[in-house]
């Protein structure tokens, strides 16, 4: 019963039931007539083995469409409704594909920036970064980042991070995914801050004092325009006229031992005790001539504020009111002497 030819007669039969049931129900009718009650047993139990088969197969199919209706929904809230821009470019530059936010981005409709040039949604101003952007890109396996201004619908400007990496094609092709981030409110943060630092900056510069600022080790980390101005008319070293960097208590401490300097060993002492937080602020007036002239300064150190252990080291230029205290004190001798009647010359103060 189960010999090849008798399966390979079932088959033919089955073939040929199913070629007249796709002719017509008449010429089905027709064909099962002639067949022996056994072979319609063994036909029938084909047809409905087969029926199990293609339900079995049509199962499958909507599974797997099921699955591809799924994949293409995370796809679409992954790719194309991310919070950030993505679009895919050709080797050359033009867009392939874009999601909403990409467009939402430039202010374009979604689906009108395929096949266009990148570089057309880019400032003039900035096509040079985007095109050595692209060049490194091309020549590197790594990923590469840059930041440039877009233009949006309006011609209006949005500051954009690019992160690009090179991708291979179904083709084969080479393809540039690029993800676009709106910084535009970290640049303009950005911006304000410096527009503060310039501010401060200006003010800063524009104090008579010769002030500068020490961090925790003595070492000078900002000075205003007056220090800088005093350091190289008076040193006329790389150092004065550069002295970020430079440590303000060697400089004392080294004053102190080559000239035996008072106030520089009394204030190198009190900077280190401010540093250690045995002191507060302290302040001393000292002279400092020089070769033509008699000059007079108060300095005052404080801590910080704000910072741990910085130091805020200025000093204030005193020779006028020294002089005038000089001044008046030799006028008062002179009245003392004028007054008790004493003869002779009375000597008077250099004031040079």
């Amino acid at each position: 019963m189960n010999s090849p030819e008798r399966l390979s007669e079932v088959k033919n039969l089955r073939r040929d039931a199913e070629e007249k049931l796709r002719v017509g129900p008449k010429l089905a009718i027709e064909a099962t007539e002639s067949m022996s009650p056994e072979l319609m047993q063994i036909l029938i139990h084909e047809l409905r083995v087969h029926q199990i088969e293609l339900e079995l197969q049509n199962e499958e199919l909507r599974r797997t469409q099921a699955e591809l209706d799924a994949s293409r929904s995370r796809y679409f809230d992954l790719y194309y409704l991310a919070p950030v821009g993505y679009c895919t470019l050709s080797e050359h530059g033009l867009i392939l594909e874009s999601n909403l936010t990409a467009c939402n981005m430039l202010g374009v409709a979604p689906g009108s920036m395929t096949m266009a040039p990148f570089s057309r949604f880019i400032m003039p101003e900035d096509q040079d970064t985007f095109y050595f952007h692209h060049r490194r890109l091309l020549k590197s396996e790594e990923s590469q980042s840059c930041e440039l201004r877009m233009l949006c619908k309006g011609r209006t400007a949005v500051w954009v991070q690019l992160v690009s990496r090179v991708a291979e094609g179904p083709d084969g092709d080479l393809l540039l995914r690029i993800a676009l981030t709106d910084i535009s409110s970290r640049k303009a943060a950005e911006h304000a801050l410096q527009k503060s630092e310039e501010f401060q900056h200006s003010i800063f510069d524009s104090l008579s004092e010769q002030i500068a600022v020490l961090d925790e080790q003595g070492t000078i980390v900002a000075v205003n325009e007056a220090w800088r101005q005093f350091s190289s008319d008076n040193c006329g070293t790389a150092k004065s006229e550069n002295p970020i960097g430079v440590n303000y208590l060697q400089i004392c401490a080294q004053a102190s031992s080559e000239n035996s300097s008072e106030h520089s060993t009394k204030l190198n002492e009190a900077m280190r005790a401010i540093l250690d937080g045995h002191q507060l602020e302290f302040s001393l007036e000292y002279p400092c001539h020089a070769a033509d002239k008699k000059r007079w300064f108060h300095v005052h150190v404080t801590r910080m504020r704000g910072l741990k252990r910085g130091l805020l080291v200025s000093h204030e230029n005193v020779t006028h009111r020294k002089l005038a205290e000089l001044a008046l004190e030799e006028s008062q001798r002179e009245l003392v002497l004028v007054a008790n009647h004493v003869p002779g010359p009375v000597a008077r103060i250099d004031r040079n």
